[in-house]
């Protein structure tokens, strides 16, 4: 049996990296406990004494698999969770899908069978100073985006079809992901495999196990299984190479596979986005009292000696492999020796072909209707309602256009995007073809049908975009370029290709399932963001919009917020939200316990405020509308529920929703975000993909309101707050936010007036906030 013991890091950049680990672990956050997600998977958690019964879950059609789903995973010290099973069981596979890092130090039990328990969380995995094992079998701790089956995939995030998710994993994909840190004693029974698979690795404490593996794995990379509980191959996308040089040995491959270009740094590596990996970059020693280092080496058999073994299978990287340096230690490969392919350099995005068609008014009006009726009836069943639609012919929507120009000054182009749909709906007769359909103020409208862009290369890069916006947050890196490029080539180019001359300066889009939770804005052409180009916004339908046009300069605001909760995070920055918008705009500011539901109702009845605006916790979740909330100070407002405020009598003309949250990758989630302004009744609603940190909003939202005294739209407002972000010219500076742009100083509350060197400038902090409604 492999016993690995403590691992004493090198280096004082390794014992940084560890310690900002120790800092970022939240304490707090165990008090959530184990809470099953609302997804359908049909998981269910019952708190017994110190222990949490987990049941039910999916199970596949053969009855070997079983899904679990979690919205979160805080099991604190001496509390076990305990996966109830029947016998026929073999596998359980265990998602954490709320975005929060999993933060086990209990006890991980399996009650009723022998089955292999799998952890997935692309947020990252947590192994406390008390975790520990009391498993029938093997453990594998991923940090993966999906699991792959031969008939189908377990992905981190939505609803699945588990029936079809048979026999044991074919692959392991990995987008952008968290770390997996284990500082407790992990040990497995005799005989049985314990794995981790993450982006880093981090072993502060002991693992032991007969077969013990663990992989540092790239953005873009797939592990596959070629048989039972062995990683014997990666597949690796062309954008894991940048240098154009091969130097070196096929036995440096390990080291390399992991970590792309890197530099010689003893037991840390850095790549030169700056992210910084608990590693060796060169082939380990496997000295006696060291962790078996996070590179793709790991043991398979029981052994006292100081050699590892790495599985390699061949190996065709797109792209080019460096090496600075060989050393003199040796590594040995089992199974088929794997082959360096020198292959030429590719480029990043690919060319894609399409297919221009001019729509008479006949042609445009069909295309028009259908797309409408189809995204009427889908946001119509979302919200369990009938939603009243306009609809919009081709001369009204150009008429619309142009008279939105001459009162705005702004011209403004619509683009619907069909994305391409599945294989097995061709008998449907719809496209497999990516399509944009194009309509302007003059001039007949356009359909592009986009080539070799499948719906799975589509989502996918949606998917790996967003995560590494997020993700690379931390680090200050620019690892979401590649997908922000593809992207922008396939949704974009071909826009501006038609647009030519004409002077737009406003996108509304129309988005597809799939693409509504897009941070549109952060798409990338090579040069610049979009966001550098045209103001934007995202609308379910026109026929659903509220185009009306109203100035907002000396509009009322209903400001209300809370920064204290019973259960979620506190809102420090929430009263200096408020107060400095009291002091921008003629309004009324209410906060904490004034913040109820019937307050909301009898502020708005009496004097009605043209901006409504709420600085509190949003949720849009997977499942139906009334998964979704909004935080109140004494209850949570429902999504369904929200209508019956009666914010369209008379219509409010903006709904502001400072810090909330959607599910990544899951369509109902994404309508609930885009189809905002359709269930509160107003003409338009700004609110943020993701939850961006409290100063960070706080900062985007003092910008807005003095932009929005100076612009004509409430897009082209955003725009300016989010160049500001990006142009560096918002700060924080002893203790104040202070904007050069509108030339504003607002003091922050002492939790956050040590802030400082927060890059307000990288996209995680401005693109996820977007205009939903009129842009107008």
């Amino acid at each position: 049996m492999i016993h690995l013991g403590r691992y004493t890091a090198i280096g004082p950049t390794t014992c940084l990296v560890i310690l900002l680990l120790r800092i970022v672990q939240p304490n707090a956050v165990s008090a959530q406990g184990i809470t099953p997600a609302t997804d359908g998977t049909g998981t269910t958690v019952t708190p017994n004494g110190q222990s949490f019964d987990i049941e039910s879950g999916s199970l596949s059609v053969d009855g070997s698999n079983l899904f679990h789903s979690f919205q979160t995973f805080q099991l604190a010290s001496e509390n076990t969770a305990n996966f109830l099973t029947n016998p026929s069981v073999q596998r359980i596979f265990a998602r954490v899908s709320g975005g929060n890092t999993a933060f086990i130090n209990g006890k991980l039990k399996i009650s009723g069978s022998q089955a292999d328990l799998f952890l997935l969380n692309p947020a990252g995995i947590i192994f406390g100073p008390d975790a520990t094992l009391n498993l029938p079998a093997s453990l594998t701790a991923t940090t993966a985006n999906h699991i792959e089956f031969n008939h189908g995939r377990f992905n981190a995030t939505g609803i699945h079809s588990y029936g079809t998710l048979i026999g044991n994993p074919t692959a392991f994909a990995f987008g952008p992901s968290g770390t997996i840190h284990n500082q407790g004693d992990l040990t497995l029974l005799p005989g049985q495999s314990l794995t981790l698979l993450a982006g880093t690795v981090i072993k502060t404490g002991t693992l032991t196990a007969d077969n013990i593996q663990i992989q540092e794995i790239s953005e873009g990379q797939i592990i596959q299984v070629s048989q039972a509980g062995s990683l014997l191959s990666l597949e690796l996308s062309g954008e894991a190479f940048q240098d154009n040089s091969v130097n070196g040995s096929l036995t440096m491959l390990p080291n390399l596979l992991t970590s792309g270009r890197a530099e010689h740094a003893g037991q840390i590596i850095t790549n030169t986005d700056g992210q910084i990996l608990l590693t060796d970059s060169s082939l380990p020693t496997a000295l006696p009292g060291h962790a078996l280092n996070p590179t793709n080496l790991f043991a398979h058999h029981p052994s006292e000696s100081s050699s590892l073994s790495a599985n390699l299978g061949d190996s065709s990287p797109h792209g080019d492999i460096y090496n600075r340096e060989a050393p003199s230690h040796q590594s040995t490969t089992t199974g088929k020796p794997g082959e360096n392919h020198r292959a030429p350099s590719q480029s990043r995005i690919a060319t894609h072909h399409f297919h221009r068609t001019v729509l008479n008014t006949a042609n445009a009006s069909a295309a028009l209707a259908d797309v409408e009726d189809q995204r009427t009836q889908d946001f119509s069943n979302y919200f369990g309602r009938d939603l009243q639609a306009e609809q919009l012919t081709l001369p009204e929507i150009q008429h619309l256009l142009t008279q939105i120009h001459g009162e705005t000054g702004h011209q403004s182009v619509v683009v619907y995007i069909k994305t391409p749909k599945l294989a097995i709906d061709i008998a449907q007769q719809t496209s497999t073809k990516l399509e944009l359909l194009i309509f302007k103020s003059v001039g007949e409208p356009i359909n592009l049908e986009i080539s070799n862009v499948s719906q799975e290369e589509l989502f996918t890069t949606v998917e790996q975009f967003r995560r590494a916006l997020i993700a690379s947050a931390r680090t200050g890196s620019k690892r979401y370029l590649p997908s922000a490029q593809k992207l922008y080539q396939w949704l974009i180019q071909p826009i501006e290709d038609e647009l030519g001359s004409e002077q737009i300066d406003t996108i509304l889009f129309s988005m597809d399932s799939g693409l509504r939770s897009l941070p549109i804005a952060a798409l990338h052409n090579g040069q610049q963001f979009l966001i550098e180009k045209y103001s934007l916004g995202m609308v379910p339908s026109l026929g659903l919009m509220r185009s009306n046009y109203q100035p907002l300069g000396k509009a009322q605001v209903l400001a209300m917020g809370a920064s204290l909760f019973q259960e979620l995070q506190p809102l420090p920055a929430v009263p200096a939200e408020l107060e400095n918008i009291e002091q921008l705009w003629p309004s009324r500011g209410f906060l904490n316990e004034t913040f109820t539901r019937k307050n909301l109702i009898d502020q708005q009845q009496q004097t009605p405020a043209q901006i409504i605006h709420l600085a509190t916790h949003a949720e849009f979740n997977a499942g139906n509308a009334d998964q979704s909330y909004i935080q109140l100070w004494d209850e949570q407002l429902h999504l369904s529920d929200i209508h019956t405020l009666g914010w369209d009598q008379p219509t409010v003309d903006l709904l502001v929703l400072s810090a909330c949250r959607t599910a990544l990758g899951d369509a109902n989630a994404e309508m609930g975000f885009a189809g905002l302004a359709v269930a509160a009744g107003v003409n338009s609603a700004l609110a943020s993909l993701w939850t961006v940190s409290d100063v960070g909003t706080l900062a985007l939202m003092n910008e807005f309101y003095h932009q929005l005294q100076q612009t004509s739209i409430k897009s082209e407002a955003l725009r300016a707050s989010q160049l500001a972000m990006l142009k560096a010219d918002i700060r924080i500076e002893s203790g104040q936010l202070l904007s050069e742009a509108s030339r504003s100083v607002v003091p922050l509350p002492a939790e956050l007036s040590q802030l400082e060197h927060i890059d307000f400038s990288h996209p995680y902090y401005w693109s996820g906030f977007t205009m939903i409604g009129s842009p107008w």
